[in-house]
């Protein structure tokens, strides 16, 4: 039978401090991060839905498409959402099959929904070629101005945990974060066709994705906030 090592008293005693350091959660402490999470999510969303109204042509557009459209985007963030803010038994977030299927999987839906399910009306504005390019611009830019919030709301509980798979949870909260921005924009926007809608709706979940990934590696959240606990307990001792 091979016996475990026992770490040297060196490597013990740098364990055991950096363990006094960490200071322990408090009971319900993951539950109010993902409650307040939740709240900003759903206020932030209602907020820019209100800002920019219904769509001109919303009374026109098939029931069918609208509900298949919802559906899939709503599973879309269910599911990007649940695996980058799921912590697992070791408190590590999930695990990199768990992550890379989900991704693959919801990438996979959005394109679909992009390509077969296109809400359209008889008054739905159509564009082609440089155009088609133009229109979409503005698409674009509303979808990551209301996608940033909310990837920084997704990444704030994260900030204490050692996560396994940190690019991979930054880029499931970026996806989550696109897919709700993309919901709002198609409730605003006009303008039908799949190459408008793959290029001003699902093109920006890209830099997101890009985004979330590279700030939950490099504890970019935990470090605001540590900054600001910091000058915090500082303008306390002034006083």
């Amino acid at each position: 039978m091979n016996r475990l090592a026992r770490p040297s008293p060196d490597m013990r005693a740098r364990l055991l401090a950096a363990a006094r350091q960490t200071p322990a959660s408090r009971p319900g402490a993951w539950r109010r991060r993902l409650t307040g999470v939740g709240l900003f999510a759903l206020c932030w969303t209602l907020l820019a839905a209100f800002v920019l109204r219904l769509r001109p042509d919303w009374g026109e557009l098939p029931s069918g498409a609208l509900s298949q459209t919802f559906a899939g985007l709503g599973a879309v963030v269910a599911l990007a959402s649940g695996a980058g803010l799921a912590r697992g038994k070791t408190m590590t977030g999930a695990g990199v099959e768990k992550l890379v299927a989900v991704v693959a999987v919801g990438v996979t839906v959005l394109l679909v929904l992009v390509m077969a399910v296109d809400p359209t009306g008889p008054s739905t504005k159509s564009f082609t070629g440089a155009a088609m390019a133009t229109h979409a611009i503005p698409c674009e830019l509303l979808v990551l101005a209301l996608g940033l919030p909310l990837l920084g709301a997704g990444l704030l509980p994260l900030a204490g945990l050692t996560l396994s798979r940190p690019g991979l949870t930054g880029s499931c909260l970026g996806l989550a974060a696109a897919t709700i921005s993309h919901l709002v924009v198609r409730c605003h926007c006009s303008v039908g066709g799949a190459g408008h809608a793959f290029l001003g709706h699902l093109l920006p979940a890209l830099p997101l994705m890009l985004l979330g990934a590279w700030a939950c590696r490099a504890r970019v959240i935990e470090r605001i906030v540590s900054r600001f606990g910091r000058s915090d307990r500082a303008r306390e001792e002034k006083l």
